[in-house]
């Protein structure tokens, strides 16, 4: 089965938030992060004499950037004409020995033949499939962009073939 489709920036990151969300490690990096920084600040507090308020104020400002705004930084950026939003046209094929995934742009072009035992896991939501072939990379493939019929044929072949399913 071959299936051709379309990948920009937002699926780019699409992945990354999937990822973000899911990986235990993602997520262990993320209260690591979390707790040193309080860590931190709470030593400059009992070193320093900037009170309790200025702790709050001071702690309170950095969660803030973290969750509000860099976030809508980032919303920002990637929404930008100007930032590489390049569309790169995908063509993968399936069989029952693999997965070969040949990828042009205006520039270049690649080729990818994988086997099945090479994709570690398979992840995804209703928007894509995550076909890992490391523990932080994946071929994206938007369900968004093919056929329901190929999408049921993708599903039932990746059932079959992958040891290692994550929530879909």
């Amino acid at each position: 089965m071959q299936i051709n489709f379309d990948l920009d920036a937002n699926d780019e990151k699409a992945f990354r938030d999937y990822y973000n969300k899911h990986d235990k490690r993602a997520k262990l990096f993320g209260w690591i992060h979390s707790v040193i920084l309080f860590v931190a600040l709470l030593c400059l507090f009992l070193i320093t004499e900037i009170g309790l308020v200025g702790f709050l104020i001071f702690y309170g400002s950095i969660i803030i950037y973290y969750w509000w705004l860099y976030p809508f930084l980032q919303k920002k950026i990637m929404s930008n004409p100007e930032v590489d939003s390049s569309i790169y046209h995908h063509t993968a094929t399936f069989t029952e020995e693999g997965v070969e995934v040949e990828v042009k742009d205006t520039k270049s072009q690649s080729y990818i033949k994988l086997v099945w035992s090479a994709i570690v896991k398979v992840g995804g939501n209703t928007k894509y499939f995550f076909l890992y072939i490391q523990s932080n990379q994946a071929i994206i493939i938007p369900r968004e962009k093919i056929s329901a019929i190929d999408d049921e044929n993708i599903k039932a072949l990746l059932n079959d073939k992958v040891k290692i399913k994550l929530k879909m």
